[in-house]
């Protein structure tokens, strides 16, 4: 992931986030959104804070010549 992607998302008052079967909620004074987590990424919500990072697994990256 790029150092962009690895800066945890620091919530605004009154908004509340949520994840369950692969799906992030959130809810606030504007309304509802809901994102289904692509594969290879998790995402954990602790307070008001949310923190995605990719999932580590021991498939290569590429596949060699030869």
């Amino acid at each position: 992931m790029s150092r962009i992607g690895k800066k945890p998302i620091v919530l605004p008052d009154k908004v509340k986030a949520s994840v369950k079967n692969g799906t992030v909620l959130v809810e606030g004074p504007l309304g509802k959104l809901s994102y289904n987590i692509p594969e290879g990424i998790a995402v954990a919500v602790e307070g008001a804070v949310m923190h995605a990072r990719s999932r580590q697994d021991n498939r290569p990256r590429s596949v060699g010549y030869g």
